[in-house]
């Protein structure tokens, strides 16, 4: 049965049954993976830079990234409608109950949670090594230099050595042998293929069930046993509170893990089924996603001016000035000398300049103003914010941006803006006759039945929410106060469960929600006018990393870190979700997607 308060919480797709098999050697396949042997592992998980919003999320500080615990961070009703409270035990659309782990008549009880493995490497010819050492990540401390430092001394026979280590089902080994000879006496590192020096670290993925049971892990297995072995190791490198993991691959959820707390003071763990996270940035996916799947289907056009639609309601009043920062002088622009007042050149715009188009909205490019980039802060105070009687969504905020000036020209260069997703997403429910809420779940979440996906609004019962926690100078982990965020739900206002945002990058990898044109659309890098081009999409990054295509989105807000990277060519994509803001989702990332390569490089295909 499934437990729910299990600490380390791995739920698999319906496994295909394995067919019974001789153990095959993926247990010791080699995964080019450079370092030297002094720190072999470290595995250089250097962040790609932050291209127009990649992996690093721009939104971070003015989001609420780090700073105290009563971060103002206004709500969003989006309108008075009544949400419903999710279903806390309900499991997102593609994750089935999980099978019992394979088994075979050597493994009654299914997979052994550890299992012995041999390393093995020949003695060399015609001198034989007059000793051999096992090193790497597998032992403690982690790569000895010597067998007094720790590192497992091999045995000779038969003109091979070999020394056998129990190790968890799953666990990912990076590794290398020392040895020396009569006329060497060393020690000098090689790797298992036998190169010497600064050469690729071995690495082995640990498969009890080909080993013990003599049934080959499928590859959905084998990633899941990697996520449980690691899942608590990468939430530690960081020091975090609590950590909520996803893997889709081959566009279905193989494995879910939650590690750590979500609440430290009740002592309450992260249960990837039931603790619930906020997405913060990584909304924009659905704004992004609802945009280029209206567009597809005819009923959008994405070139239109979002800002008049909402001009001619009401809602907004579309710019006629952008602001430039200054500290004295003045600026002649088109014939007129413009003063610099108050740290600020105030240009007007042309009527082709006040054009806010949805596309350029959905893609930074609209010169709206962030947090801290232009004349205010467009953020709504925290106390009405929090107040449902005076905060009704994203419409209502809307008046706290309506008549500030643009900071740039529209098209001209690409400029981080959650206040534009706020304004596009009400644009984008008002051209479908609704609002933006009701829009994503009639088009993307109640077809992909992910109800667990709501507007995170402060005043709501939402059951399992995981508190937020912060550092204070000293270092100190303290918790993290929580303002509404619901007021601007296009750029950063839902939650769920880790379960659930894994299943919307299944259903994002499967392209359920968007045909071939609208990925297109949504996943294909905008470029500013002047013929530049942005590492953003619509709603979406745009990036490769070690030369693969991801896309995806980062999230860094009051209480979480989140992020979610997808592989649209391999159907694999991460997800991660944590409480504790001091965290770098990126190599957090990097290091999760690294282990799930090694699993998948040695599973059955």
């Amino acid at each position: 049965m499934l437990s729910l308060r299990s600490h380390a919480l791995f739920v698999l797709a319906l496994l295909s049954a394995a067919a019974c098999a001789t153990p095959d050697q993926r247990s010791s396949s080699d995964v080019a993976q450079r370092g030297a042997p002094e720190a072999p592992g470290s595995d250089a998980q250097a962040e790609l830079p932050d291209s127009a919003g990649s992996s690093a999320d721009a939104s971070a500080a003015a989001d609420g990234s780090g700073v105290g615990p009563d971060v103002t961070d206004a709500p969003d009703t989006m309108g008075t409608e009544t949400q419903g409270t999710p279903d806390q035990d309900a499991l997102p659309s593609d994750v089935a109950a999980p099978d019992t782990v394979a088994v075979s008549p050597a493994c009654p009880q299914g997979v052994p949670a550890a299992c012995a493995v041999t390393f093995t490497t020949p003695a060399t010819s015609p001198l034989a090594q007059s000793y051999v050492w096992l090193s790497g990540d597998l032992l403690t401390p982690a790569w000895p230099k010597s067998a007094q430092d720790g590192a497992v001394p091999l045995t000779l026979a038969e003109g091979s050595w070999s020394a056998t280590v129990d190790l968890p089902h799953g666990r990912v080994v990076a590794y290398k042998f020392l040895a020396g000879w009569p006329d060497n006496p060393g020690p000098v590192w090689f790797n298992q293929a036998g190169a010497f020096g600064d050469s690729p670290n071995s690495v082995r993925v640990v498969d009890c069930s080909a080993l013990v049971c003599g049934v080959p892990s499928t590859r959905a297995q084998l990633v899941a046993a990697t996520l449980k072995a690691h899942g608590d190791e990468v939430r530690l490198s960081q020091g975090l509170v609590g950590l909520g993991v996803g893997v889709v691959v081959d566009g279905a959820v193989a494995a879910l893990g939650g590690f750590g707390l979500a609440d430290q003071a009740k002592a309450v763990p992260v249960e990837p089924l039931q603790t619930r996270f906020r997405w913060a940035s990584v909304s924009k996916t659905l704004a992004g996603a609802l945009a280029a799947r209206l567009a597809s289907a005819g009923k959008l056009k994405l070139d239109d001016d979002a800002a008049a639609v909402l001009d001619s309601q009401g809602v907004y009043k579309a710019p006629t000035h952008r602001v430039i920062p200054c500290k004295g002088g003045t600026l002649t622009h088109k014939g007129e000398t413009i003063a610099c007042a108050k740290g600020w050149f105030t240009v007007p715009l042309s009527p082709a300049e006040s054009k806010l188009s949805y596309r350029h909205l959905l893609g930074h490019l609209a010169g709206v103003p962030h947090y801290s980039n232009g004349i205010k802060n467009p953020s709504p105070p925290a106390s009405k914010a929090d107040d449902p009687a005076v905060n009704t969504g994203p419409a209502w905020a809307l008046s706290y941006l309506s008549g500030l000036p643009l900071i740039g020209v529209p098209g001209a260069a690409y400029s981080y803006s959650s206040f534009g997703f706020n304004l596009v997403g009400v644009a984008l429910g008002a051209s479908q006759k609704t609002t933006f809420e009701a829009a994503v779940k009639a088009e993307l979440l109640t077809p992909l039945q992910l109800t667990g996906v709501v507007p995170d609004r402060e005043w709501t019962s939402i059951p399992h929410r995981a508190t937020g926690y912060w550092k204070g100078d000293d270092g100190t982990v303290l918790p993290q106060g929580s303002t509404d965020v619901s007021w601007k739900l296009p750029g950063g206002g839902y939650v769920s469960t880790v379960a659930d945002l894994a299943a919307w990058c299944r259903a994002l990898s499967q392209g359920a929600p968007l045909d071939d044109q609208a990925k297109a659309l949504a996943w294909t890098k905008q470029t500013t006018s002047g013929g530049k081009t942005v590492g953003y999409g619509l709603g979406f990054s745009v990036n490769k990393r070690k030369g693969k295509t991801w896309v995806g989105h980062s999230g860094s807000q009051q209480k979480v870190r989140s992020n979610l990277r997808l592989y649209p060519a391999e159907q694999l994509c991460v997800v991660l979700m944590t409480n504790s803001t001091w965290a770098d989702v990126g190599k957090l990332t990097n290091r999760l997607e690294d282990l799930v390569r090694a699993s998948l490089a040695a599973a059955t295909p």
